[in-house]
């Protein structure tokens, strides 16, 4: 298989299992965490020596071809006496995994999506990452100060339970020939909610018997991974702030942006990319950065697009989505703790991560010129505005307990009835707090 067809494989693949792995808002469902402290700075290069041939086992979502291309191939480079055994248990994410240990099957090193992190607690199938951080002298700082943040807060107790392997984040797609048809200036970097607003309006539009829709998106941009942070449930007493001022205000601006495309079907809620590339009648679409290689393939070739960062609020003006990172994890049980590490730290190299991001899976490394070298041998996205996806700093990682997956969910099924104009803001909210909040109660830790 081609190097380019198994990267457009891999992105496509990944903007599916994101979207699904993050259906309660890309939260996990941790254990309440209390503060924590990051681990020590090393800045002595790390091991890079195995002594002896190893198997390792691994789990991840990826296809052979995919697994090859990232993982086998660039182990087999650096570790020729390394051999890296996938596992395919029947099952997709945390089931899939929890079929692998029913089998006697306990991977060496797990690769999880963000959304998988609740149901994989339970499977004790992290172990506490400190130690081989330490001995292999892994520096954490390398990694972008919004991927540890998100480690921190995940991983609670001071303990380091993943790293961070790539990322994602969201760009604002456009159309330039529907702005250049309607004498509409395309959207700029760093537009703000208003901004957005008054460019949908101008752009919902019935022309020649073609009805042009102006703006989509899916609903887990304002909730799970919202810009401001908002937090989900009160740790203290367990009960959902869903019904807050800032959640308030959220739904406010999104029944805002919804409302504006007024060729909008009342009961359309998600995202639809063949507006966006198949029938040319969208003319701005909120996505993830994977699209942009669906978008640069010869199927597309006479689409006449480009990007813009997202749009931000006027109070946090560089500030994007919160951190959504696919990461690496060792299992308590491998008999081979050290090897793995060593792995995963070669996975997070320079060499590997700089051909990674030249091949559109984007870095968690904070280095500019391994950022910046963004799609660099994707031909097809040579002139389009790459920097859109670096611009903003990613927002921090919400506050979150155990229970938050009902909360957001919660905030989700709000939004909703609120976009089709079923409940109005405040009622939508109070409803759906309450039921949050008996779910919380019938779920509560330790509770029989």
């Amino acid at each position: 298989m081609s190097k380019k067809a198994g990267l457009i494989l891999f992105l496509t693949f990944t903007l599916m299992a994101l979207a699904a792995g993050c259906g309660d808002g890309g939260k996990g469902n941790p254990v309440n965490p209390p503060e924590t402290s990051s681990a020590p700075s090393q800045t002595a290069p790390p091991q890079d020596s195995i002594a002896n041939p190893v198997t390792l086992t691994m789990f991840s979502p990826w296809t052979e071809d995919q697994f090859q291309q990232f993982v086998t191939q660039p182990v087999a480079k650096k570790f020729p006496q390394v051999t890296i055994k996938r596992l395919t248990p029947p099952g997709t994410g945390p089931q899939a995994i929890a079929n692998s240990i029913a089998a006697g099957e306990i991977p060496d090193l797990i690769y999880i999506l963000p959304g998988w992190y609740t149901k994989l607690l339970p499977m004790g199938v992290f172990s506490d990452l400190t130690p081989l951080i330490q001995k292999d002298r892994f520096d954490m700082n390398r990694l972008l100060p919004g991927a540890v943040d998100m480690t921190k807060v995940y991983s609670g107790n001071g303990k380091v339970l993943f790293i961070p392997f790539s990322m994602t984040t969201t760009v604002l797609y456009y159309n330039k020939d529907i702005f250049d048809k309607f004498g509409v200036p395309y959207p700029k970097d760093k537009m703000t909610y208003d901004e957005l607003t008054s460019k949908i309006s101008q752009l919902a539009k019935l022309e020649a018997g073609t009805q042009y829709r102006a703006y989509i998106t899916e609903m887990q941009m304002y909730t799970g991974f919202n810009q401001l942070s908002l937090p989900f449930v009160d740790p203290k007493t367990n009960k959902a702030l869903i019904d807050s001022e800032g959640w308030k205000g959220m739904l406010s601006l999104v029944k805002g942006l919804y409302d504006a495309d007024i060729a909008r079907p009342k009961d359309e809620i998600g995202m639809s990319n063949p507006m966006f590339a198949d029938k040319k009648i969208l003319s701005m679409d909120l996505g993830r950065l994977e699209f942009a290689s669906t978008l640069a393939s010869a199927k597309y070739k006479d689409l006449n697009w480009d990007m813009a960062s997202m749009p931000v609020h006027p109070q946090m003006p560089n500030t994007g989505l919160q951190v959504n990172a696919p990461s690496l994890v060792i299992t308590p049980n491998s008999k081979h703790k050290d090897e793995a590490f060593q792995i995963i730290a070669y996975l997070l190299s320079d060499e590997v991560q700089r051909d990674n991001n030249k091949n559109g899976m984007l870095t968690v490394l904070k280095d500019p010129a391994i950022r910046n070298s963004y799609g660099a041998n994707i031909e097809l996205l040579n002139g389009k505005n790459m920097k859109a996806a670096l611009l903003l700093e990613p927002a921090k990682p919400s506050a979150f307990t155990v229970y938050d997956t009902y909360a957001v969910n919660g905030i989700t099924a709000a939004m909703k009835q609120v976009i089709t104009g079923k409940k109005d803001i405040n009622t939508a909210l109070r409803e759906q707090k309450e039921v949050v909040d008996k779910e919380i109660q019938e779920n509560l830790v330790g509770a029989p």
